[in-house]
């Protein structure tokens, strides 16, 4: 999902507590060696 970076949503994603965040896992992601993490992103999104 994108959102437009405004700064009510910047506010709004800096007020969650640190340790509300998830770790999102990408079971069937493709894996690049070269980075050692997966295709165009971290392996796990954070949400």
């Amino acid at each position: 999902m994108t959102a437009r970076m405004s700064p009510a949503l910047r506010r709004t994603i800096a007020a969650i507590a640190e340790e509300r965040w998830v770790t999102v896992r990408y079971p069937n992601a493709i894996f690049d060696w070269e980075v050692g993490k997966a295709a165009g992103g971290s392996g796990g999104g954070t949400t």
